[in-house]
């Protein structure tokens, strides 16, 4: 959280679970495509919603609050994983809140 405008920044991380031998790197969380979607968790209605492509990020202005965040990706992470994922989110007035997703 930063003093700023007041909106939500988010994005949907996938880190590679990879096995890999002692002189690789592992592979970073990478930035995919995907789709943030807002919900006013009293009516269950989507407030805003924002599509991004692969290595951007959805910035999404809001009033004050506390919402539902959602994340969905582009393609699927897998098929053993969930399809979107949700977090409770508060945006205080005049901040700017960060909440990214991870999947692996």
């Amino acid at each position: 959280m930063t003093a700023g405008p007041t909106e939500l920044i988010s994005g949907f991380y996938v880190e590679a679970d990879i096995l890999t031998p002692p002189w690789i790197c592992p592979v970073p969380p990478y930035l995919e495509a995907d789709t943030v979607t807002v919900i006013n968790p009293a009516t269950g209605v989507t407030v805003a919603s924002q599509t991004v492509g692969p290595h951007q990020l959805a910035t999404i202005v809001l009033a004050p609050g506390t919402y539902t965040v959602q994340a969905t990706p582009g393609t699927p992470v897998s098929n053993l994983g969930p399809t979107s994922i949700e977090q409770t989110v508060t945006i205080p007035a005049g901040m700017t809140v960060r909440q990214d997703f991870f999947a692996q």
